[in-house]
């Protein structure tokens, strides 16, 4: 009876990609490349259904500055529709409210960097009008030179400026509480100023000394 002796060469590997079965189809050589025909078009990769082709006007108007943008011409293009005769775009019309709108542009510009940064300003109006009456009371009663009670007014502001971030930053507020407080302090100063000192809540005259003095005439222009 013959035994049959095991065989001391181990196995041979199963192939285990396309390459080692094309090798072994090929009889060990390597698998050709097919290069495509003069004229084809590349071949694309596989498309991902989670990714979305956007148009150009979905993306231009995806754009932050794009709303503006589209908003600023909205507006104009109503009002040259309904008030294209009111003189509006005459060369009159046109200097005053562009005058206007560099008054407000000049204001926004704080708070749009406000906004940038995640917080509110609410005092912001309250702030235009104390600051016009701390520019408006020393000359009027106390005979300062318009300049320099303009320079005092934008110390002033720039104080409760400060003073708002700082209760913001080492209180942990949020803005929008600090300055809803201070939009009534400010509120409430603006209006027991003018009491105190016009008997009344305006205050005027401030522009024809403000005409008198020539260093606030070439500010205002």
């Amino acid at each position: 009876m013959e035994t049959i002796q095991p065989d001391p060469r181990p196995p041979e590997p199963l192939p285990t990609n396309d390459a080692q079965r094309t090798e072994e189809t090929n009889g060990g050589a390597a698998p050709k490349i097919v290069p495509p025909p003069p004229g084809a078009p590349p071949p694309q990769p596989p498309a991902d259904e989670r990714l979305r082709t956007l148009s150009t006007f979905h993306r231009v108007m995806g754009r932050p500055e794009s709303a503006s943008i589209a908003g600023a011409v909205l507006v104009f293009v109503v009002f040259a529709l309904s008030a294209s005769d009111s003189g509006m775009f005459a060369l009159d019309g046109v200097i005053n409210w562009a005058t206007v709108s560099a008054y407000l542009g000049i204001v926004a510009t704080g708070a749009c960097l406000l906004m940038i940064a995640g917080e509110f300003d609410l005092s912001l109006g309250s702030m235009i009008g104390f600051t016009g009456m701390m520019a408006a009371i020393p000359p009027l009663f106390y005979g300062v030179p318009v300049w320099i009670a303009m320079l005092a007014a934008l110390a002033c502001a720039l104080l409760i400026g400060w003073v708002n971030g700082q209760l913001v930053v080492r209180t942990g507020l949020p803005s929008f509480i600090v300055t809803l407080g201070f939009l009534f302090i400010l509120r409430g100063l603006t209006l027991a100023l003018s009491i105190i000192f016009a008997n009344r809540t305006i205050v005027s005259g401030i522009g024809d000394l403000a005409a008198q003095d020539p260093v606030a005439s070439f500010l205002i222009g």
